[in-house]
């Protein structure tokens, strides 16, 4: 989580910067004692929180939450301050938090928490892998469409490897296996490879299918998945495990049996609770 500090005060920015350093996850993209910088730092870099001191020169710690949200809608804010008269305007501007000066590392950490617990919820909701039974991709509900289905088996073998890379001889074996792995295969690869990029990216999701120099792979902490949410413990009552795994793709029937296992781990572990 890369977060900005916002106070015109150096020995505040500083207090705050070495209770965030101690943070897992988190990383002090920047810090400012002038609102203005601040706000063009973040319509050219990616921030996901700031914390703003209220009462500053130029524009106040309110006004600046405005700003930073038409510069970068996903931005969140909190507001840290020696004031306590300020918090409905807080609220106004939908702040994720309300900190008094002097803080605590706890309190801190509690608006981290909830800043991470929201992103999360939202990367669920914006991209839904569906595994059991036939493999479908949601985004915003909408359901995602390959021009190719080479490509979206790619985008299913990566999720079967739960965020692990796939290999350019590996997607090879399983999708061109009666192929020789030879230069014209390794272009139907890359081809795949083009078109799983595009699609995610064309529905508004880049980032979810990554690849690299003969790899790729998919950035599970960014997602929604069914077989995800059983291998972390979690029942599915509206998704669940009837044997059935990717079934279109025969490399995924390997998978089925310690799927059963799993489940049957997390229903007895749920009987005993």
């Amino acid at each position: 989580m890369k977060v900005i500090i916002v106070d015109d005060e150096s020995f505040a920015i500083e207090a705050l910067e070495y209770v965030l350093e101690d943070m897992e996850g988190v990383e002090v993209a920047g810090a400012f004692q002038n609102a203005s910088e601040a706000l063009d730092f973040v319509r050219d870099h990616k921030v996901d929180l700031a914390f703003l001191d209220i009462e500053m020169p130029g524009f106040t710690g309110i006004e600046l939450a405005g700003y930073l949200k038409e510069a970068a809608a996903d931005i969140q804010t909190v507001f840290v301050t020696g004031y306590n008269n300020y918090a409905q305007q807080a609220f106004d501007v939908e702040a994720v938090g309300y900190i008094l000066k002097p803080f605590s590392a706890e309190r801190v950490q509690a608006v981290i928490d909830k800043v991470g617990k929201t992103a999360s919820h939202k990367a669920e909701n914006e991209v839904v892998f569906r595994t059991f039974g036939r493999f479908d991709i949601f985004v915003r509900g909408e359901l995602l469409i390959f021009k190719s289905q080479k490509a979206k088996e790619l985008v299913a073998l990566c999720v079967d490897h739960r965020g692990g890379v796939v290999t350019m001889e590996e997607a090879i074996d399983k999708l061109w296996e009666d192929r020789l792995f030879d230069e014209k295969t390794k272009k139907l690869y890359r081809k795949a490879v083009m078109i799983a990029t595009h699609t995610f990216e064309e529905a508004g999701a880049p980032g979810i299918f990554q690849t690299r120099r003969g790899l790729c792979y998919i950035e599970r902490d960014k997602v929604y998945c069914d077989y995800y949410k059983l291998l972390e413990g979690e029942t599915l009552p509206k998704s669940p495990f009837t044997g059935e795994y990717l079934f279109e793709y025969s490399w995924a029937e390997e998978r089925v049996p310690e799927i059963w296992e799993i489940q049957e781990m997390v229903e007895k572990r749920r009987g005993e609770d």
